[in-house]
């Protein structure tokens, strides 16, 4: 068989994608929100980290697009690939073809890969438009992380500052308030009612901080164990998506995943029915999952696609009557893509807005309530003061 000089496509590939330039931000800041945004995988998820299906695909586009077959092409991205579970999987996957399957019932074959993924990969196959569909494939994915990680960077230093106060906060209420207290008490005499609270909530944590823990630990077991139960599932959805600023960032990162999948699968001429039962088990938001389960029942019982969507509080009128009009002009693909790039830049600015504006906000936070504490520890001392 014939060399395929590895290094000139790995070349071609790296020089392809198109960076942005990262915004400056300390170290500090950059590491913990590095930390953050990790994509960890459990021993028990059996599927390919989201980063390296972008990378797959990307780079089995590219060179399918460079005239390598698919078999080759699998060979050369394995060639370099450093983590073990992916080259395995793509070994599997070159294993298979070797077999004499195609590439999609080898990704049938695994649990690496999801249906709206082997799906796409079996209609690239039979319409002879396999190098479009995992571009866009790789660029679904890539959407996918860029809007995950900007939600998880929106929601990280508010985390990280909000974690320090309570830090701060429990150590005054543990060790410094108590000192003071003891120290109010030779003195005798009446404490200031703000000053009286204080230590009230300070022998509060004293007395109780093994059961307040115990508590705590207990409701998020309890909250994991029974996550995927329905209840529980509508209840953190809800409560999600009724959070100031943070609510409506979800609402519209889904959103334009549910209209950037919709999109390639009816632009690859899938049935709707079918399309919306894939895009259905792919989003894991529950509001999403459960509406989807109606329409799909609606629209095989004869109803409008935009008629169905109308029911439901989950997707924006405007959204419905675009999706109307792309029904009557038979134009799906193209309206459902451009709202999909809406929605991204909308999730862009107001991540953008949030963060510059919290961040501030946040700090006066802190220093109003280690303030509050400071003052009242300081009254006592300034009426023993007054009293000489």
């Amino acid at each position: 068989m014939q060399e395929i000089d590895i290094s000139q496509f790995r070349k071609q590939l790296s020089n392809g994608k198109e960076r942005k330039k990262a915004p400056v931000v300390t170290a500090s800041k950059r590491d913990l929100t590095a930390i953050l945004q990790t994509d960890i995988q459990f021993p028990w998820q059996t599927q390919l980290k989201e980063k390296y299906k972008e990378a797959f695909y990307y780079e089995l586009g590219t060179l399918i697009q460079a005239g390598v077959d698919v078999k080759n092409a699998l060979e050369i991205i394995n060639s370099s690939i450093k983590d073990k579970k992916y080259g395995q999987t793509i070994k599997e996957l070159e294993e298979e073809l070797i077999s004499g399957l195609s590439l999609s019932e080898a990704m049938l074959k695994g649990e690496q890969f999801n249906e709206y993924e082997i799906s796409c990969i079996r209609i690239g196959e039979e319409t002879g438009r396999m190098e479009e569909i995992v571009v866009e494939l790789s660029k679904f994915y890539g959407k996918k992380i860029k809007n995950k990680r900007k939600l998880i960077s929106s929601l990280s230093y508010p985390i990280i500052v909000l974690t320090t106060a309570f830090g701060a906060v429990f150590f005054m209420l543990q060790v410094v308030v108590p000192m003071f207290a003891d120290v109010f008490k030779q003195f005798g005499g009446q404490l200031p009612w703000l000053t009286q609270q204080v230590v009230k909530l300070s022998d509060l944590f004293k007395n109780y901080t093994l059961w307040i823990l115990l508590l705590l630990g207990s409701l998020y077991f309890l909250v994991y164990y029974f996550r995927k139960k329905e209840q529980v599932r509508s209840i953190r959805s809800t409560v999600l998506l009724k959070m100031p600023v943070f609510g409506d960032l979800v609402h519209k990162i889904y959103l334009a995943r549910f209209c950037s999948s919709l999109s390639l699968l009816v632009g690859n001429s899938v049935p709707l029915v079918r399309s919306i039962s894939m895009v259905k088990n792919m989003i894991s938001f529950y509001p999403f999952e459960k509406s989807l389960e109606q329409i799909e029942q609606d629209i095989i019982n004869g109803k409008s696609f935009h008629e169905s969507l109308k029911q439901f509080d989950i997707f924006p009128n405007k959204l419905v009557q675009l999706i109307k009009v792309g029904e009557e002009v038979n134009q799906m693909e193209n309206l459902l893509k451009k709202v999909s790039e809406q929605y991204n830049e909308e999730v862009e600015f107001k991540v953008q807005t949030v963060s510059g504006m919290i961040e501030p906000l946040l700090i006066i936070f802190l220093g109003l309530i280690v303030g509050l504490i400071l003052v009242a520890m300081y009254l006592p001392m300034f009426q023993i003061s007054n009293s000489f």
